[in-house]
């Protein structure tokens, strides 16, 4: 919450202890935020680099498969499709376990 919501909020009535407590949600959800999209972007990022040393993927496959891998990851945000399900098909399809 920024200073024109806090004094927004004191005008209205709300309390500092619930204008402190919205501010440690927020700070968390942000933090949250911020620390997943900074692993996605290093898995992401030792993916493309081990398929292109150790498999030869050059840029345009690895543009092809970094467009799928986004459009899973929007399938999963959008919960069209749900990470277990993911995890599921990974062992069924390739009998690999990643829930260790």
């Amino acid at each position: 919450m920024n200073r024109k919501q806090r004094r927004n909020a004191k005008k209205r009535g709300v309390s500092d202890a619930a204008i402190l407590a919205q501010d440690r949600k927020d700070t968390k959800e942000r933090v949250g935020k911020e620390a997943t999209a900074y692993a996605v972007r290093g898995l992401s990022a030792a993916f493309i680099i081990v398929l292109h040393d150790k498999f030869g993927f050059g840029k345009q496959r690895m543009t092809r498969v970094t467009h799928e891998v986004n459009s899973m990851f929007d399938s999963i945000i959008a919960g069209n499709i749900s990470l277990e399900d993911v995890e599921q098909a990974v062992l069924d399809e390739l009998g690999i376990d990643l829930t260790h």
